[in-house]
């Protein structure tokens, strides 16, 4: 990526001389100029924000003046690629609508433009007054309307979208349901319009995700969304399950007739039919689906049978007729005219078949009936919590998928949250890495609805950090963030592996958790118990155990009323490593904690305790026990450094990951924070915006270390994308409420509150200059 990267600068770098020549006339020159903007799009691989970056938006902006309408629509249609990057050239593009300019083409590809590059500009008020204009061309209309939903105009030309949603032309119609959409809860007063269009197959899908967005307003059309569960369009299929996933909570005494027509589905032979009504039902809720839990949970326990697959025995392959060197011969033969007989002469070579494309796979729910079953009994209230020990059962089904269906039903399912948990334990052992990632996933569902998960359950869960498949260990992370409390920051050494993972998205993720955590307020004590001797014992878990028991309990004498969890693990012949870990409201919190435990008198402390536990000092037999090597520490100190190495990575998603995690934990302390301080201001000239943005995110979070790098951060506020003039001024507002800022970068943040290209920039530095100090 590194390499690609550097090929793309170079590139980038001899982008103006070569766009330069693009003024030739003549039809040598018109192919090079299209060879030559054929490549800058094929450049834009790096990313919008590398283009604007380096200014290549700018020379393809030139191109939009050259004589030939070619030239000019490409030119717009790579700035429309570019996204914001082309945003300071939008009077530019709206030149491409004066009467000078005849070509449609150019027009088309310029709306789109404005549309993906001009929705943060402060001249939108042109643009409006553009799309004010009657536009009679059908390619217009299309790219008007995507503009108005792009541009987020749609709500002030609702009527006018209307009336092009009543036209004669689908693919008019579609661009106007496709604005339609963007209106949000305004949405709601066209939604008979909307409702309409899902009779017409080519906007079925869109039209149904609309209604599922809107919800009570589109409630009484239920009965036609549910209609759409049998769609020959899998696409159609899925949207209309979603779509009743949101309706169903509106569903009253009215739709019993929906209900019956449901049921028939079951009686079909066709598993798909039977799984749409299963679901149908499901969504449709307890209240009038909830007496129909007993057949449901009859189709759960009939698995079908696994499709026999015939015997095809090993086909004979001959050999072929002749040799490489034997065809290379009669080439030869056929370009000097040499003839051949017919035995002679190959066989013509028939040209390639393209391999014809698989149908989007259906969700198992809509394809399996018991699967279908499971998720339909968890959203049947009490009728479906009677077969919660039936949905265990079947969670250890011989197929995958319905596995997967059950795992997912008893993490979704009310009213008895413990009994749930050991459950989905069952599944930790599963030999498919997808459901070991489902029964974490299911466990983090319950604890962010408020299901106290017991110290048993949260320690199997800790245990999954360690498993050998990436998937599974970034589920585990994820869920042990969400349930939280002390042993979310003991499996925190467990979440490093993640990222040295060549995996993208583990690193991702491992560096997410870690910045989760250390944004979190705890102080983490190390120590190591000497002169054991386990000859005598029967069973070294219950000694570390009984180590970790006697920690916890003189670190909760020295810091009362906090939560404190430890872990105990034998290291070597006569040694215990022990973690306790006190959890603190805030990291200021923690930061205080830590000032006042003493690692002396902590360590004399657990020398008497441990000392005085029979079960331990029966083991004592050899040697003096002795309590060493105790280390005290704030949470956000302990990662900080490994957090900080990834910014340089080449990845730009780890890159920027990485400093948001490190923005979250403040720096670590106050030790470490300053050299990743100049690490991190070094990536505020990044080439990715995402990186820059973070860079400037993690700075204004680094205490007293940050606002050194005021100055580097303020250059930021004239970047050619908005989200990092936006994060820019969140910084300097940020850095500027602690610590007085340099007088250059007050005034430069003072004049972006007045002149800059994007609105939203200016609003946030309007707010910077609230917080600062003066």
């Amino acid at each position: 990526m590194l390499a690609h990267g550097a090929l793309a600068t170079g590139a980038l770098a001899n982008g103006a001389p070569i766009l330069k020549s693009l003024g030739k006339n003549s039809e040598e020159a018109l192919i090079e100029r299209q060879r030559l903007l054929a490549k800058l799009r094929g450049l834009l691989a790096e990313g919008r924000s590398a283009a604007a970056y380096k200014g290549l938006a700018g020379e393809a902006a030139n191109c939009l003046s050259h004589p030939h309408g070619q030239v000019r629509a490409t030119a717009c249609s790579v700035l429309a690629e570019m996204g914001e990057a082309g945003a300071p050239y939008v009077a530019e593009l709206l030149k491409r609508f004066d009467i000078q300019e005849r070509d449609p083409e150019v027009q088309k590809q310029a709306m789109r433009a404005l549309g993906a590059c001009g929705g943060d500009l402060t001249s939108l008020q042109e643009v409006t007054a553009l799309l004010e204009v009657e536009v009679k061309k059908p390619e217009m209309q299309v790219a008007t309307l995507r503009a108005m939903a792009e541009l987020g105009l749609a709500e002030s030309f609702s009527e006018t979208i209307v009336t092009f949603a009543k036209g004669p032309r689908t693919h008019v119609r579609m661009a106007a349901l496709t604005a339609l959409g963007t209106l949000g809860a305004e949405a709601a007063a066209h939604v008979d319009l909307i409702a309409g269009r899902v009779a017409e197959p080519v906007m079925r899908t869109e039209a149904l995700q609309i209604l599922g967005r809107l919800g009570e307003p589109a409630a009484k059309y239920l009965p036609q969304v549910a209609d759409c569960l049998r769609d020959s369009d899998p696409s159609s299929r899925e949207a209309a399950a979603e779509a009743l996933k949101s309706l169903g909570r509106f569903a009253g005494a009215e739709h019993e007739k929906t209900v019956q027509k449901v049921l028939k589905l079951l009686d079909l032979p066709d598993d798909g039919a039977k799984a749409a009504g299963i679901t149908a039902l499901g969504c449709l809720g307890a209240q009038l689906a909830g007496g129909y839990a007993h057949r449901i949970a009859g189709i759960l326990t009939c698995v079908a049978p696994e499709p026999v697959v015939a015997r095809v025995e090993k086909e004979e392959r001959l050999p072929p007729p002749y040799s490489p060197f034997e065809l290379r011969c009669l080439a030869k033969c056929a370009k000097y005219g040499v003839s051949q007989t017919a035995e002679q002469q190959p066989a013509p070579l028939e040209p390639p078949r393209p391999a014809a494309r698989p149908p989007p796979a259906l969700p198992s729910f809509l394809r399996k009936p018991n699967c279908a079953a499971a998720l339909a009994l968890a959203r049947l209230g009490k009728q479906g919590q009677s077969y919660i020990g039936t949905i265990a059962k079947m969670a250890a089904a011989a197929d995958v998928e319905l596995r997967l269906a059950c795992v997912k039903a008893l993490g979704e399912m009310d009213g008895r949250g413990q009994v749930q948990a050991e459950m989905i334990l069952n599944r930790f052992v599963d030999k498919e890495p997808a459901v070991r990632a489902a029964a974490l996933a299911a466990l983090s569902r319950l604890a962010s609805r408020g299901v106290e998960l017991d110290e048993l359950v949260v320690k199997k869960m800790n245990s999954m950090l360690v498993d050998p498949d990436d998937g599974v260990r970034c589920a585990a992370a994820l869920a042990v963030v969400e349930v939280g409390g002390p042993y979310a920051f003991l499996g925190s050494s467990k979440v490093l592996p993640l990222l040295k993972r060549p995996q993208e998205e583990a690193v991702v993720v491992g560096l997410k958790v870690l910045g989760t955590l250390g944004s979190r307020g705890a102080v983490v004590i190390c120590l190591t118990v000497s002169g054991i001797d386990y000859t005598f014992l029967r069973s070294s878990k219950d000694m570390t155990k009984a180590f970790g028991d006697a920690v916890k309990e003189v670190i909760s004498a020295e810091a009362q009323g906090a939560d404190v969890c430890s872990e105990s693990s034998s290291a070597g012949a006569s040694s215990v490593n022990v973690k306790a870990v006190i959890v603190q409201p805030s990291t200021d919190a923690a930061s205080a904690l830590e000032g006042k435990l003493d690692a002396a008198r902590l360590g004399e402390a657990l020398d008497r305790k441990i000392g005085s536990v029979d079960s331990i000092a029966r083991a004592i037999i050899r040697e003096q026990l002795r309590v060493g090597d105790v280390t005290i520490a704030c949470q956000p100190a302990v990662h900080a450094e490994a957090v900080g190495g990834l910014m340089e990575d080449p990845r730009p998603s780890v890159r920027a990951a990485s400093l948001r995690s490190l923005g979250a934990m403040g720096g670590g302390s106050p030790q470490v924070a300053g050299g990743l301080a100049g690490r991190a201001s070094g990536r505020l000239q990044d080439g990715v915006c995402e990186v820059r943005a973070a860079a400037a995110f993690a700075l204004a979070r680094m205490g007293q270390a940050g606002p050194a790098h005021a100055p580097e951060v303020a250059r930021l506020l004239k970047d050619p994308l908005p989200e990092v003039g936006r994060a820019a001024c969140e910084a300097l507002g940020r850095m500027g409420a602690s610590e007085k800022l340099p007088s250059d970068v007050l005034n430069s943040l003072e004049a972006a509150t007045k002149d800059s290209t994007f609105r939203s920039v200016t609003a946030a530095a309007a707010e910077a200059m609230k917080l600062v100090k003066r």
